[in-house]
């Protein structure tokens, strides 16, 4: 099981890791995210999936390379973003060393459609908006279905 957006918060790039990966996949979470960088690293927002930082069409043709029936099911992030605080010390504890190209391509790889600085990142869950909820959620899942019918995914 892939799940394609696991490879940022770990610092890594998706495409760099799928390459790795391809030949074991056979049932993708297709979930996504919006990175907005912060003073100590980034933040991953949830978003529909195919608005955000990663690139599906070409990370489906890496494991079509490898595999012709895979399945693979549109996952929304959670409710609460997450920050990964690679600018810190702390945040490397328990990480092996990682090349300076790595970590590049990753920084690259979260610069696509990233958020500006200065936007709202919170969800309604996290501004205590449940009223938002609802309309929220079917609003990206049905615009994920939208962009994996443009990719021609679905």
């Amino acid at each position: 099981v892939y799940d394609t957006a696991n490879s940022f918060p770990v610092a890594e790039a998706p495409l760099d890791f799928a390459r790795v990966i391809a030949p074991y996949v056979r049932y993708v979470h297709a979930k996504d995210y919006n990175v907005q960088f912060t003073p100590e690293g980034f933040r991953l927002i949830r978003c529909a999936t195919g608005d955000g930082a990663v690139p599906f069409r070409e990370l489906f043709a890496i494991l079509a390379e490898h595999h012709d029936d895979m399945i693979a099911v549109l996952e929304i992030g959670a409710l609460e973003a997450r920050h990964v605080k690679l600018f810190t010390p702390q945040w490397w504890h328990g990480y092996p060393p990682m090349q300076a190209e790595a970590l590049a391509a990753c920084l690259l790889a979260a610069q696509r459609n990233k958020l500006p600085e200065d936007a709202e990142w919170r969800t309604p869950w996290e501004r205590h908006a449940d009223h938002e909820l609802i309309d929220y959620e079917l609003k990206q899942i049905r615009r994920s279905a939208e962009n994996f019918k443009a990719l021609g995914l679905m």
